[in-house]
């Protein structure tokens, strides 16, 4: 025993420290597991023309790859005939690379590709773009695969990167391209001369050109002050006549003779109208052949009286002829509603939906609650960065979405970005990275999509639930305010509807976005052979046969909102076919009281 511990002593930590050194020699010996030293991307113009989303899609980003944007096929647009990348190298050492363009066309549609920089190489060490040019000759409609082959060689130690970026081109018969396409790398260097040549006429001209307009300019200033003069007159006479009207209609433009639209609701909350206007809108004839709209009378926006009068929508796009209702309902908006700015939803909403980004780790998906194809909602929690935690419902999709699918749920998730309401549900936090499947975040409501709560109710039976005539009346006003607050910014909502609701728990009505509707309620969404679902039986006749939207066409949708309130969720217009629905509404057929009405209702 005496004998054994010095051996352990000396024995038991050599053995220790050898395991440590050899393990040393083996991690410093084997490669380490990096895919790559550099960046490529692709810069938030190209993102925009590929998507419509601001942000740069990175497919190697710090030396990783991001695997979720390289599952991508992206299909390239007729009129898309390049693609631009931006890279750059991350390490002292120079990174070697090879890029070849393959692409799988027996038929000839496209001409062979070309890039703008040579097929091997060192990738740079600033940020540097090089263009992949696919051009079609127009001799046949087809989509044709295109792979992007990228191999970078690492730096000592480290292992190579390869990368396949996958395009769809696709080509249509009889769209050829510009006579002025650059495949004409060849014949630039003799071009030198020429340029030369037409740079010299080109400012010759431009001296010409400026001689005369000097000289016509210093001729013309006699004749400018003498008829300023007469100018300023007439313009005092006419600007300060309070007779004198140019009209001009919500969008500055001057108003036709055939305009019209339907009558819109007004805000509950809407603008007081002074004496001499309740007098002129008392000795309006009456009946009128037009809907109407109630506005309160009240000051401080209390309606302590309405008086029934006609409105015109705000819109976003110019008015059209329709046979609903007649120009009078343009004079009279313009007496009972101030001029405003129109705050257009097609304001580039990413710029919204960026303001609110957080990391992927701040929004945690936990339970789910809805789901289609590729869309799915959770209820979760959205982490503050001064620790405090919310609970949210949260928008995204699978990992294999389509970028088309993803542009979707954000570009349709960012409409109601930054408008605050009791009754509209917007967003207040997003990931639009795509290191991973974007998220989109929303207050919970508890009780979940209206839709469902009033197909629910249908179920036990309106006897049994808690809903009263009332409540579902309350619940169509709660909704006629978050869609005229839309309309007051000029922002239109174009897919109103039950399912596009949440209720609270307090039994708060809030009208949310249509992001994942058409995944998650596929069969309130139909396609009339033009490759795009809508919500046909939900659509005004205008809409459906021109594609028109207006805060009219909202109102129509509105109406048929305030018919599935009366029927728990009912399906409207269930049996008639879709294609058929635009002749039933021409032919002046609409939709039934339900039986649960009163005629009061």
């Amino acid at each position: 025993m005496a004998l054994r511990r010095p051996l352990r002593s000396v024995i038991g930590p050599s053995i220790i420290v050898w395991r440590l050194l050899l393990v040393t020699v083996l991690l410093c010996g084997l490669p380490r597991p990096v895919t790559g030293y550099f960046d490529l991307f692709l810069n938030h113009t190209e993102v925009i023309k590929l998507m419509g989303i601001e942000a740069d899609l990175f497919y190697v980003r710090d030396g990783a790859i991001n695997d979720y944007a390289m599952s991508f096929v992206v299909p390239m647009k007729p009129g898309i005939d390049f693609l631009r990348f931006s890279w750059q190298s991350r390490t002292s050492y120079p990174l070697p690379y090879t890029i070849s363009v393959h692409y799988d066309d027996n038929e000839g549609a496209v001409q062979h590709p070309e890039l703008d920089i040579p097929t091997s190489g060192i990738i740079p060490r600033t940020v540097e773009s090089f263009t992949v040019h696919l051009v079609c000759w127009g001799n046949v409609t087809k989509e044709v695969p295109v792979g992007i082959h990228l191999h970078v060689e690492g730096p000592p130690k480290h292992n190579d990167t390869k990368l396949i970026i996958k395009r769809n081109k696709i080509c249509i018969k009889g769209m050829h391209p510009a006579r002025n396409r650059l495949p004409a790398a060849e014949i630039a260097p003799q071009q030198g001369p020429a340029l030369l040549g037409a740079a010299a006429c080109a400012l010759g001209l431009v001296l010409v050109v400026g001689l005369i307009a000097s000289a016509m300019y210093v001729r013309a200033r006699k004749q400018i002050r003498q008829d300023s003069l007469h100018t300023s007159f007439t313009t005092a006479a006419y600007g300060s006549h309070q007779n004198v009207f140019i009209r001009l209609d919500p969008l500055g433009r001057p108003p036709s003779a055939n305009s019209g639209s339907y009558a819109t609701i007004a805000s509950l909350n809407k603008y007081p109208i002074s004496e001499s206007k309740k007098s002129w809108f008392r000795s309006t004839p009456s009946p009128s052949p037009y809907a109407t709209a109630l506005l309160p009378l009240g000051q401080n926006g209390t309606a302590t009286g309405t008086e029934s009068v006609y409105a015109k929508p705000e819109s976003v796009c110019p008015s059209r002829v329709s046979y609903y209702a007649s120009s009078q309902l343009t004079q009279v908006y313009s007496l009972s509603t101030p001029a405003r700015s129109i705050h257009s939803n097609s304001s580039n909403p990413k710029d919204k939906l960026r303001r609110i980004a957080v990391s992927p780790g701040t929004i945690i998906c936990q339970q789910l609650v809805q789901e289609g194809t590729y869309g799915r909602i959770y209820s979760g929690i959205l982490h503050h960065p001064l620790g405090e935690t919310r609970d949210v419902l949260i928008k995204t999709v699978v990992d294999g979405a389509s970028l088309s699918q993803v542009a979707y749920l954000l570009s349709e998730g960012s409409t109601l970005c930054g408008i605050s309401h009791p009754n509209i549900l917007f967003p207040v936090a997003a990931v639009t990275e795509l290191s991973g499947p974007p998220k989109v975040a929303y207050p919970l409501a508890a009780k979940g999509n209206l839709k469902l709560y009033l197909q629910s109710c249908r179920e036990i039976g309106i006897q049994n639930s808690q809903l009263s005539t009332r409540q579902l009346v309350e619940f169509g006003l709660q909704v006629a305010r978050g869609i005229s607050h839309l309309h007051s910014l000029g922002v239109l909502h174009k897919d109103i509807a039950t399912r596009n609701c949440v209720l609270d728990v307090e039994l708060n009505v809030r009208v949310c976005d249509n992001a994942l509707s058409r995944d998650v309620f596929p069969s309130d969404y139909h396609c009339l052979g033009d490759n795009e679902n809508r919500p046909v039986k939900w659509m005004a006749l205008e809409t459906l046969e021109k594609k028109f939207f207006t805060a009219s066409s909202d109102i129509w949708s509105l109406g048929v909102l305030l018919w599935e309130l009366a029927t728990l969720a009912a399906m409207p217009f269930e049996e008639v076919d879709c294609f058929e629905l635009s002749a039933y509404l021409r032919d002046g057929y609409r939709l039934a009281q339900p039986v649960n009405c009163p005629d009061e209702l």
